[in-house]
């Protein structure tokens, strides 16, 4: 009986997987992690979700780990994250080798624009033009995302949007993804989840058309549309609240027609969105020229957030630096004290030890 190594949960530097070799860790989560790695026959360096040893011991979810590998691969797209190959070995270790990403998750951009009152409205419209084209290339494959937020929206460095993690991604009719997961099984973020889907039933291509709703509101505001402490209360907000419009938290050029989209974008009832991404893809090119912005857009990210991308990754943050006038004061301060401390030594010595000391010595 040949003996069958279980699964691990940290691999180390230099362990190789199928034809990766695992260089170094990149981030964790629920279901494993991503490491960078070196592709043994293709020579380039790879991105490899490795699955934890207790979710590679459960069968339905490395199924549902082999199904985001074939999701993601049918759609081959240029906003979509190219996924290379899943393997699955003898001794019970599966893991995901997608392309490398060079860049920063969506949330740092909100963070550092519309989370500082500072919506960057071009480039936020160019971002969600390119999600949308994401979107629709995966519908028209039949993948239905679930789960389109920040963190799943990556901004590339040199290349553009790119839509990540399939993981609990659903094929709208049938297929390998289908059987995954039970009837009404709710997963994906409360906080982009479409009322119906919160409800329990079936989740469509309007689906992922609400979270983008949401994206958008939280791209112009710096907030998600609902927030609570409670997932429940969220929930039952996406179902049952007014849907809340820009032009109240923000003073924007164009506000009144980011509202427009946004009410249509998550409107309560699916039938009542956009019939398509493909449609709202070209209802943000019609709302681009309305506010005056080129009406093309491009592959890649706008100029300048390039611009800021490629710097805030190439250049390390640097400890702060004193300014001279307080670096200056600081140090007379400290040669002040040093100064009157050597002074009152002297002027004990000279009370203490010298003759005429006894006129000042206690008596």
């Amino acid at each position: 009986m040949s003996h069958r190594e279980p699964p691990r949960d940290t691999l180390p530097t230099g362990t190789v997987l199928g034809r990766v070799k695992l260089l170094a860790p990149l981030g964790s989560g629920a279901m494993g992690t991503v490491f960078r790695a070196r592709h043994q026959e293709l020579g380039r360096d790879v991105a490899v979700k490795v699955l934890h040893k207790h979710v590679a011991a459960d069968r339905e979810l490395v199924g549902r780990f082999r199904a985001e590998a074939v999701a993601a691969a049918r759609i081959a797209h240029p906003n979509v994250v190219e996924v290379l190959e899943f393997w699955h070995d003898e001794y019970g270790n599966a893991h995901l080798v997608m392309e490398l990403l060079d860049g920063e998750p969506l949330g740092d951009f909100i963070a550092r624009t519309a989370g500082k009152d500072q919506p960057d409205v071009p480039a936020s419209l160019g971002i969600l033009w390119q999600l949308a084209g994401a979107l629709e290339a995966a519908h028209r494959a039949g993948v239905v995302h679930r789960d389109v937020k920040p963190a799943n929206v990556f901004l590339v460095r040199g290349a553009g949007v790119k839509l990540v993690d399939f993981g609990f991604a659903k094929t709208v009719a049938g297929g390998p993804l289908q059987a995954l997961t039970a009837t009404g099984e709710i997963v994906g973020t409360p906080l982009y989840m479409a009322p119906e889907y919160a409800r329990g039933k079936p989740c469509t291509p309007a689906t992922d058309v609400y979270a983008v709703g949401c994206l958008a509101f939280e791209l112009f505001t710096g907030r998600p549309p609902f927030v609570s402490r409670k997932a429940v209360d969220v929930l039952l907000s996406h179902i049952e609240a007014p849907i809340p419009r820009v032009s109240a938290a923000r003073a924007l050029a164009g506000a009144a027609a980011l509202d427009a989209f946004i009410a249509r974008a998550m409107a309560k009832a699916p039938g009542e969105r956009f019939a398509s991404a493909a449609e709202m893809q070209a209802d943000l090119g019609r709302l681009r020229a309305a506010l005056g912005l080129p009406g093309d857009l491009e592959t890649t990210l706008p100029s300048h957030v390039a611009s800021q991308l490629h710097t805030r990754l190439s250049v390390p943050d640097l400890p702060a630096v004193p300014r001279t006038g307080d670096s200056a004061r600081a140090w007379l301060f400290v040669a002040a004290v040093m100064a009157l401390s050597a002074l009152a030594l002297v002027v004990w010595a000279l009370v203490a030890r010298w003759p005429f000391g006894r006129y000042f010595a206690p008596q």
